[in-house]
């Protein structure tokens, strides 16, 4: 008899886990929808949703959605807490290249998400154990308004594929891609 409720409850809790997998992938779904259509609307080419790492000053952790406009890519930071949207835009002629790496690649670098190097492991960067996965960034390097060299990182893209194609998108739309004409330094 006991037994049998044991196995009617493990029966009961696969159907109800398999029900919550059901809905999860409808919800990505749909709001994997909903952004392609605010993409569409602002006349994006590309688009992706990633957490704000640094390189601007705001909050760390922040949700960003990141849209190639044909000149420029228009960032979307939100606040969670306060409900805040900032804009940021940077200009393709600003960009010199936009890059997906995991840590353990910027880790043999010698490097942080930020380009700094690593001194005696204080970033972390480096330091986990071999079954940990770690974190994953895009990282947009541009000039600024002053001509300064300056990178922008975002960490952990849930969609790793997407993410690569939307760095190849960005570099391949870069003025100096298009022309053919070498970056002046």
């Amino acid at each position: 008899m006991g037994v049998l409720i044991v196995s009617c409850l493990m029966i009961g809790f696969l159907i109800c886990f398999i029900i919550f997998c059901i809905w999860m992938a409808f919800s990505l779904k749909a709001g994997e929808k909903k952004l392609e259509t605010k993409a569409a609307n602002k006349g994006a080419t590309d688009f992706v949703a990633v957490y704000y790492f640094d390189g601007l000053g705001i909050t760390r952790g922040s949700y960003t959605e990141i849209y190639l406009l044909s000149d420029r890519l228009l960032l979307q930071i939100s606040n969670l807490q306060t409900n805040n949207v900032q804009n940021f835009e940077i200009k393709l002629s600003q960009i010199r290249s936009a890059e997906y790496k995991s840590e353990r690649q910027l880790a043999k670098e010698g490097k942080n998400a930020m380009g700094y190097p690593i001194v005696g492991g204080i970033s972390g960067i480096g330091t986990k154990q071999k079954n940990e996965l770690g974190n994953n960034y895009l990282i947009i390097n541009y000039s600024d308004s002053q001509g300064e060299l300056k990178r922008i990182a975002f960490n952990n893209p849930p969609k790793v594929i997407k993410t690569m194609k939307f760095c190849n998108k960005i570099n391949s739309s870069l003025p100096s891609a298009v022309s053919g004409t070498p970056i002046q330094l």
